[in-house]
């Protein structure tokens, strides 16, 4: 009676005991079954990560190649390249893969994703730029240079008719055309000389119309002025080509 009680004692003691490690069993499994999803949730992130960032890298080798194909094109050319290229930028996965806001690589990959174009749309908005620059520079520099022919034609006159017929009307025309471009913000002060300039032979000129036919003579050198307006627009093409320039660096170097 007493060994067995004692045994069955002892087989009841250890049922507890059993029962515990049981359920410490079950736990050790749960939590490993859940880490090895967790590991799954996070590659499978991981590699989403790495195609996208490899798409990204793909993209830009694309566009500076197809731009380099192109150097020496008008900025209109180049900035209408842009216009094709950038709407081929590469996008994340929707819906992200599982375990992406624990991947440290997918949150690197978004943060990809709204920075790494950003550098072809500074480029297209400075070519875009530089395309209206090319347009008011031609413009303004045929019109400094016909004012400049009409002006030497009429250096020694003794009839007003030349000046009324062929040297105001000359230059009047001349800066209707400077005034039909519009200058970029930059180049507003090269504008402002260049308008300037030819007003001012205008007004030299309306003023020798005057003082001719009241039997007078009139005499005036604008070199100064002329000299002042082709200086500015020499200096705004460079200062236009060099923010074009720096952008297409950052292509190469987005940081």
């Amino acid at each position: 009676m007493t060994r067995g009680s004692g045994e069955r004692g002892a087989t009841i003691g250890l049922l507890p005991l059993l029962g515990f490690a049981l359920v410490a069993g079950g736990i050790w499994f749960s939590v490993a079954d859940r880490r090895v999803d967790e590991v799954e949730r996070a590659t499978a992130a991981d590699e989403a990560a790495g195609h996208y960032v490899s798409d990204v890298a793909t993209f830009r080798a694309h566009v500076v190649a197809q731009l380099a194909k192109r150097r020496g094109s008008h900025p209109a050319g180049l900035r209408d390249l842009l216009d094709q290229e950038i709407p081929k930028f590469p996008k994340l996965p929707s819906p992200a893969p599982p375990g992406a806001d624990e991947s440290r690589s997918y949150q690197s990959a978004v943060k990809t994703s709204q920075t790494a174009l950003t550098p072809f749309t500074n480029l297209r908005a400075q070519l875009d730029t530089a395309a209206q620059a090319e347009v008011f520079v031609a413009t303004a520099s045929e019109a400094l240079r016909r004012a400049k022919l009409a002006l030497l034609s009429s250096r020694l006159v003794f009839d007003v008719e030349p000046l009324k017929t062929k040297t105001l009307p000359e230059l009047r025309a001349a800066l209707a055309d400077v005034q039909k471009v519009a200058a970029p913000a930059k180049g507003q002060a090269a504008s402002h000389a260049v308008v300037g300039a030819i007003s001012r032979a205008i007004e030299e000129t309306e003023t020798m119309i005057d003082k001719l036919e009241a039997g007078g003579s009139h005499s005036y050198d604008l070199s100064d002025e002329f000299n002042a307006a082709e200086t500015e627009l020499k200096n705004y093409a460079i200062d236009v080509d060099g923010d074009v320039k720096e952008a297409v660096a950052r292509l190469r170097d987005p940081a």
